[in-house]
């Protein structure tokens, strides 16, 4: 039976992108060849999921920092009415006391 291989073809000119890409790329070869290869794919696959994990702490430290950076100061907005509520309080703590 023959081998279909549906994976695409990379020669030199292509730069493989995953680890199962480079394991392709030793197929038909010697077995000291495939053997090489395989360390490759093996020390690739070990980089991506580090670049990966280095990403992903990026993601979250940039996340931290949005949420952590001071926002635009706004101008105070007076309420008028402070200064009646504040009588008010009074008022309402005398006429505890004099109860």
């Amino acid at each position: 039976m023959d081998k279909v291989n549906c994976r695409p073809y990379f020669d030199s000119d292509d730069t493989p992108q995953t680890s199962r890409q480079i394991r392709d790329l030793g197929l038909n070869k010697t077995p000291k060849t495939r053997r090489r290869y395989n360390i490759i794919a093996k020390g690739f696959k070990a980089q991506q999921q580090i670049v990966a994990a280095h990403t992903l702490r990026i993601a979250s430290l940039e996340e931290e920092l949005a949420r952590l950076k001071r926002g635009k100061k706004r101008k105070a907005v007076p309420n008028p009415n402070k200064r009646f509520m504040t009588l008010g309080e009074t008022l309402a703590g005398a006429e505890a006391i004099a109860e």
